[in-house]
């Protein structure tokens, strides 16, 4: 029998799952190293953690810059620059205008 008790992303940015299995459902190969690991002992509580998902990073060609200035007396608190001087727009991830 198996449940899934959770999925979470962790610390390291790795997506994974967590199952708990009873001990009989284990792979033999599984059961057998428990047993050679712990003569006489039984297992009384399984979890399998599955890595589904995981970030990589991945080298740019070219480094994106942006220049970001605090303002004082102006319309905006904070203005971000390209370095060819064009304003960076904002952009909503969730697609809403503001």
């Amino acid at each position: 029998m198996k449940i899934i008790a959770q999925c979470e992303i962790t610390d390291d940015l790795m997506f994974e799952s967590l199952e708990h299995s009873a001990p009989d459902d284990l792979p033999k190969a599984v059961a057998e190293a428990f047993t050679k690991q712990v003569p006489g002992g039984t297992a009384q509580n399984v979890s399998k953690i599955e890595n589904r998902a995981g970030l990589r990073f991945v080298a740019l060609p070219q480094p994106r810059v942006i220049y970001i200035a605090t303002l004082e007396g102006g319309i905006a608190d904070t203005i971000r620059l390209h370095p060819d001087g064009t304003v960076v727009k904002e952009i909503n991830p969730f697609g809403k205008k503001k």
